[in-house]
């Protein structure tokens, strides 16, 4: 299967003819293209998010498909999203999926008739199927058919001297942790230089919480990035007050 982080190095050298989003979306459909040419796996009905964040020099270039999330961390605990969790009921979403010919509901009872859970796409010719409860994925082919895509959103940020930790995660890791609290857990370990141990925390503090709270627990992958803001700094050119 083509692998995001070679897919990107390898196109690198396009940068001048389209720049950096441009090789971040061909690169997205090559992993979503790929995954169809495997024999282990159905594509169909099988499929992933995928999150990732790309240093270039002094920016970073969040990228997402799906409910993973990337969040950025500040020196005073300020938490920014770099990423927007692409549910199937965003009207922009809903609209794409809609003139697909997709519908777009939750699951409805066989007991009572009535809608549980969160909204997810349909297929109007194919009952119960797939059910996809994100409106973007890679894989996922016969959701594909409904007008989930595998598109990124993108966005293009400059490291300031104050950010400090990026957390990448799926959506298990924020289903019962918020940004916030995630900040929280994870602020003590900068300066121990401990970020493994910080992802080891998360991931075993969301686990806890999925046991209490839900039926099943849901995947739960994150990744913790200490950046150097000294370095960060020296190389912006910008201080603190200048954000």
């Amino acid at each position: 299967m083509v692998m995001l982080p070679v897919t990107i190095e390898e196109m690198i050298v396009e940068i001048d003819k389209g720049g950096m989003t441009d090789v971040i979306k061909q690169a997205y459909e090559a992993v979503h293209t790929s995954i169809g040419l495997q024999q282990v796996t159905d594509a169909d009905f099988s499929g992933s998010t995928l999150c990732s964040v790309i240093f270039n020099g002094h920016n970073i270039y969040a990228s997402n498909v799906g409910d993973s999330r990337a969040i950025l961390i500040t020196s005073k605990k300020e938490v920014y999203q770099l990423t927007r969790d692409q549910k199937p009921d965003l009207p922009e979403e809903k609209a794409r999926i809609n003139d697909s010919g997709g519908i777009v509901c939750p699951i409805r009872s066989k007991i009572d008739g009535k809608f549980i859970g969160p909204n997810r796409v349909w297929h109007s010719k194919q009952d119960n199927l797939p059910g996809l409860a994100i409106s973007r994925s890679i894989g996922d082919y016969l959701a594909h058919t409904t007008g989930v895509i595998a598109e990124p959103e993108i966005i293009e940020y400059q490291l300031q001297p104050q950010d400090l930790i990026i957390v990448v995660g799926s959506d298990g890791l924020f289903q019962f942790l918020s940004n916030e609290t995630i900040a929280d857990i994870v602020a003590p370990y900068y300066n121990k230089d401990q970020a493994e141990a910080a992802a080891n925390d998360l991931v075993e503090r969301a686990n806890i919480l999925w046991k209490k709270y839900g039926e099943i627990s849901d995947d739960i992958t994150c990744v913790v990035i200490f950046m150097d803001s000294n370095w960060i700094w020296q190389n912006t050119g910008k201080s603190e007050k200048e954000r």
